[in-house]
This record gives structure tokens, sequence and C-alpha cells, in this order.
């Protein structure tokens, strides 16, 4: 219980952490273009606000919409401010219409600049919906983009962006291709880089135009890991019922580790897998109370293959340091033998656990303390209950 109160302190620290402020700028109402450093949060949803500094030692100032005409993190992003007509329409089963045609309203909203050219990209982002922009000639419209229910009440769309484009592009409107086009990041943008290109006669001009996306990231790792373990025993049974804590024990063990980052909060976020394998050992002797010169002994060998699934939160500390939490739930294939004098208790068995777990990593080394919550895993006759107590001390290497 102490470890364990300890790491949840120790996550709850750390979720006080920050991201940093990277170099950037911003444009106010008067046009006046001003240099700054601005908090990069790797925006998922599009911004309503931005914290600023003007240098590392000033103040934290907050700007709102109404008060950014432009705002960038250098070689990452761009927003631009915008009065547009919106369908505010969302997903939700629930709540779709059965009007096929889109319901606009008008909005002051920071645009994420996906594409610039002749033909430019934009989109926005929040808990509800996603939608993309265009504009040719200045003029921002919205990509028509629909879900709606039809008269057999199944869900259908409406997909009259595909129809904006091939009206309103002379060059690059192949119809097969804009029929294959999907309402989705990656797609549009490579189809307005095209066009762009196509419009300028060139392969490579609008490209360097396009701002960063980002994309996810694969790591893969191999760790060694100190297992520092005991067991208790619950036996139900017999003159020697009761409750028993054997010692500490200390043994090693390796893995593997694959992490893939996430392309949001600066991939502060990751989907992490692993696979590791522990072993426990022990023998002792249990007094029978109503014969002293009887005694058990019991011989228990205990063999997991481990493999972790998980979340992980990385908090930057700088270029080269970063803590981080992890959650994981492991799929454990179990081998236990327990012998009793001379009477054998053997299983094997699947069951699922969880385990949390805090960590440094500096360049590409690692170490995390994990702790393993208890699971209880029954024997067939001698014991009711066997739980393994284990906390591990990962030292890592990434590979790649």
């Amino acid at each position: 219980m102490k470890k364990l109160t300890f790491l949840f302190i120790l996550i709850t620290s750390l979720s006080f952490s920050q991201y940093k402020y990277e170099n950037g700028y911003y444009i106010d109402n008067n046009d006046t273009k001003i240099n700054c450093l601005i908090k990069n949060f790797d925006w998922k949803f599009n911004p309503n606000s931005i914290s600023i500094k003007l240098n590392e030692d000033s103040e934290t100032v907050v700007l709102k919409v109404e008060d950014i005409k432009e705002f960038s993190v250098l070689n990452s992003w761009k927003f631009i401010r915008e009065k547009v007509m919106i369908d505010e329409t969302t997903n939700n089963f629930q709540t779709l219409q059965r009007d096929p045609n889109p319901v606009f309203a008008e909005k002051v909203l920071l645009l994420k600049v996906l594409v610039e050219g002749k033909s430019n990209l934009y989109h926005y982002e929040n808990d509800n919906y996603e939608r993309f922009f265009y504009s040719i000639n200045g003029k921002i419209e919205q990509l028509v983009y629909k879900n709606y229910i039809n008269e057999n009440k199944n869900m259908v769309t409406n997909e009259s962006y595909k129809q904006q484009l091939f009206v309103n592009f002379k060059c690059n409107n192949d119809q097969s291709k804009i029929l294959k086009l999907n309402y989705r990041e990656n797609s549009l943008t490579d189809y307005f880089i095209e066009t762009n290109n196509c419009i300028s006669g060139t392969n490579n001009v609008e490209k360097k135009k396009i701002i960063k996306k980002s994309k996810s990231k694969s790591l893969f790792s191999v760790f060694t890991q100190g297992n520092f373990l005991n067991a208790d025993y619950v036996i139900n049974n017999s003159n020697i019922r009761g409750k028993y804590l054997t010692n500490n024990k200390v043994n090693f063990s390796g893995g593997l580790e694959y992490e893939i980052l996430m392309p949001y909060g600066n991939y502060s976020w990751s989907f992490v897998m692993s696979a590791n394998f522990v072993s426990y050992k022990d023998v002792f002797n249990f007094n029978d109370e109503l014969d002293v010169n009887k005694t058990y002994e019991i011989d228990t060998k205990v063999s997991i293959v481990r493999f972790p699934i998980g979340m992980r939160k990385y908090f930057s500390i700088n270029d080269f340091q970063k803590l981080f939490v992890n959650v994981d739930c492991n799929y454990n294939c179990v081998t236990q033998k327990i012998k009793i004098a001379n009477e054998n208790f053997d299983s094997k068995n699947v069951n699922f656990s969880l385990d949390i777990g805090a960590g440094y990593k500096y360049k590409k080394f690692f170490t995390e303390l994990k702790y393993y919550l208890p699971k209880k895993t029954d024997s067939e006759s001698f014991t009711n209950e066997f739980n393994l107590n284990h906390l591990a001390l990962k030292l890592g290497y990434q590979i790649f």
C-alpha cells in the first residue's frame, strides 16, 4: 500500500507539468507582427486563446480570439482569424437531421492553415465536429460534408465538397480523382498541394508552403528489469490455515518495448506495448499447531510471461529530459507449481492485471519504477489464494 501511495502522489504531482514555450509570432488588430514565445499545445482542437511571453523572463499573457489576427509557432502551426459560415451539425446518430442541406451559422474562428498557395486549405475541429474550408480568390468557404437520415432511417452523407472542388478548380479537376477524395486532412491536403503545383506548373514550390503535419512516431526499446517480489498465501484447510507472507526476493529479467508517439500535445501521449518475463521461487516451513513435531514444507515456483498494453504521458523538462507516467493492462500467462510435502499442485492459467508506473527519460536512456497491482491466483486444493506482490525497476535504452 505504501508503494502504491508513493506512485499515486508522484503521478499527481507530475500532472501539473506544463508544455514548452516555443518561438513564434502573432499579428494584432493593428496589423503589427510581434515576435514572442507561444506555449505550444500541438492543438488537436482549434484554440480559443493562446498563452504568450515576450521573452523567457516575462510574465505570461493570455490572448483571446478577438486579440489575434494570426499566430504561428515557427516550423509548426499557423492559425488565422476569420469570420466564416460553418455548419455545426454533429455526427451523433441520435441528433441527425433529415435535411441533407447544411445549416450555416456565422462564427469568428481561428482556422488552422494546412496549405497556402493559389488555393488555400484550412481546418477547424472541436469535440463535436470537424470542418474544412478553402479559398481561391480570398473568400473562405466551408467544404460541405454532412451526415443525415434518409427516408429509410439510414445514415447517408451529403458530399457536396467534391462538387465544389470540381466546379471551382479548373486545374487538377479530374472527376474520378475527386470522387475518391475523403473528407480527411491527409486526403484533402494532398489534393490541394497537387492543385497548386498544377496551377504554378511546378512540382515542389507549393510543397514548401505546406504547414508541417504531425504524424505518429514509432520507438523501439530494450530494457532490463529488477523485480522486487514477495508472496502471500491464504490457506483454508489443515491445521496451518491462515495468511502467510514470505520474505522479499530480487531477480532480474529483460524485455522489449514498442511505443507509438501520438501527434497530440507535442507528442506527449503514446501507446505502449511490451513483453517481459518474471519468475519467483521460494521454500518455507509451517508448523502444525496440533503436532509440534510435524512441519509442512511449501515449495513454490511461479513463472509469468507478461504482455503489457497501455498509455504513457510525457512531461517535458527540456529538449533532452522528460518525466512520464504509465497505466498498463497486462495479459499474463502464468505457470504455478506448489509442492507441499510430497504432494504437487500444478496449474497454468491466463489472466489480466493492471500496473502503474512513473519514470525519467534522458535522450535515449530511461528508467521507470513500476508497481503491479496484486492479482489473486487460485490453487485447486491446498490454498484458496496466492498473491504475488511485485515492484519493478526498469532500465532501458531506445534503439530507434
